[in-house]
C-alpha cells in the first residue's frame, strides 16, 4: 500500500511537472519579442525597411511602436519613415509577425491590419525586390527592404 500511495505521488508530481512546464513554455513563447531592452549591451541591432500600400495609397506606420514611458520592446520604431528597430541582449530570428503584435495590427497571408483579402482584393509581399510569400512567418534581417501591398485584382 504505501508503495502505491508513493507512486501515485511521483506521477502527480511528474504529471503536474508537465502541464505547468508546458504553460510557462508557452506563456515565454512571445517573451523576445516583448521584452522591454535598453540601447547598450545588445549582441543585435537591426533595421529592415518596412512599406505599406492600401490600394496604391501609402500607410503611414506609427512612430513609437513598441515604445511607451515604461518600455522599449526589442522590435520598435522611432519615428515614422518604416525603419524598423529590432534590438535584443542576443542574436534572435524575429519574424515581421512580431512587429504587427507589438503594433497589435492583424497580418497574415489573408490579411493585413483590417484589410483582408476577397474576390476583388490581393495580398502581396516583396523582400528586396523578390516575391516572397512568408508574410508574418518572414525572418527580418538588417537592411531589407519589404513592401507589403493590399490591392484591387488586375
Amino acid at each position: 500500500m504505501d508503495k502505491t500511495i508513493i507512486i501515485i505521488g511521483v506521477l502527480t508530481v511528474a504529471v503536474f511537472g508537465v502541464i505547468i512546464g508546458s504553460t510557462v513554455l508557452k506563456k515565454t513563447d512571445n517573451l523576445p519579442r516583448s521584452l522591454c531592452v535598453q540601447h547598450a549591451g545588445l549582441g543585435m541591432h537591426i533595421h529592415p525597411m518596412l512599406s505599406i500600400f492600401i490600394e496604391d495609397q501609402p500607410v503611414n506606420i506609427p512612430a513609437n511602436i513598441g515604445i511607451d514611458p515604461n518600455c522599449m520592446k526589442a522590435i520598435h520604431t522611432h519615428d515614422e519613415s518604416g525603419k524598423l528597430h529590432l534590438e535584443y541582449p542576443e542574436v534572435h530570428e524575429f519574424v515581421l509577425g512580431d512587429f504587427f503584435a507589438n503594433w497589435n495590427m492583424p497580418f497574415s497571408a489573408n490579411q493585413i491590419m483590417d484589410k483582408s483579402i476577397d474576390d476583388n482584393h490581393i495580398l502581396t509581399m516583396t523582400v528586396d525586390g523578390n516575391p516572397n510569400n512568408e508574410f508574418e512567418k518572414l525572418v527580418l534581417k538588417d537592411e531589407q527592404q519589404i513592401i507589403i501591398r493590399y490591392e484591387l485584382k488586375k
